[in-house]
């Protein structure tokens, strides 16, 4: 079957990354092609992984281990954790207001107004054939961002821009303001049919099957450290017996 790399993640008001920001990945389909990312505490390492989970994971886990300590720990409203809200609203960190006598959030886009977030990734073939997979984000003033509430899926069989979606937010990201500047793009109507478009477009399988390969990467990105081949896959890949 066709084989697919990673080739761009774009971020529009996601976490710290304010305004547009893309992210260019290494591809070559005779040779192994790597990209390193790096950077100090802060500078939004586990915040592009976060974005990439989010589009292509059923329930992602956010990345805990950056909660803790540094500019990272900023990143949850109160309790510290990177949720969907603080990446829409782009938490910084907390500050002690005197006057509420409590720490409050300091962030780039607070609730005074209706705001907007959106997130892709973006795969090339060895054809040159591209097949992008986004999510939208609207959030109303005072919103507590429920999850699926306000909540776009799309995907198109092309390099997509999601920065040409600011000229029509303020229509809420309706069926029809998506079409006019996304006219070749696919509209899903849950996050189920989303994924199984991501997942088989993509050679990955159905949803089960894409699911527990994405939940299989992420274990390894726990950063265990397994000393055998064999010990990576009794503890990651083999189910453990009933009996």
């Amino acid at each position: 079957e066709n084989q697919w790399q990673l080739y761009r993640v774009q971020l529009i008001n996601w976490g710290t990354f304010d305004g547009v920001s893309e992210a260019y990945f290494a591809n070559d389909f005779e040779n192994a092609a790597v990209t390193v990312i790096s950077g100090g505490s802060g500078t939004g390492k586990s915040t592009l992984q976060d974005a990439y989970d989010e589009i292509m994971m059923r329930a992602p886990r956010f990345n805990d281990a950056s909660n803790v300590g540094g500019r990272g720990a900023g990143s949850g409203f109160g309790s510290g954790k990177r949720t969907l809200h603080t990446y829409a609203r782009g938490m910084l960190d907390s500050v002690y207001d005197e006057a509420a006598g409590a720490e409050v959030a300091r962030v780039l886009r607070d609730n005074s107004c209706s705001r907007w977030t959106a997130i892709s990734a973006t795969f090339i073939d060895a054809l040159g054939d591209y097949f992008t997979a986004a999510k939208l984000y609207y959030l109303t003033p005072e919103c507590d961002f429920v999850d699926g509430s306000n909540t776009k899926f799309v995907t198109a069989n092309e390099l997509l821009d999601l920065s040409v979606l600011s000229q029509v937010a303020d229509k809420k990201f309706d069926k029809r303001s998506i079409e006019k500047v996304l006219p070749n793009a696919r509209q899903h109507n849950s996050r189920s049919e989303f994924l199984n478009c991501v997942y088989r477009s993509l050679s990955i399988g159905d949803e089960d099957q894409g699911q527990a390969l994405m939940e299989l990467l992420a274990r390894i990105r726990s950063g265990k450290d397994f000393k055998t081949v064999s010990a990576l896959f009794n503890e990651l890949v083999l189910e453990r017996p009933h009996t």
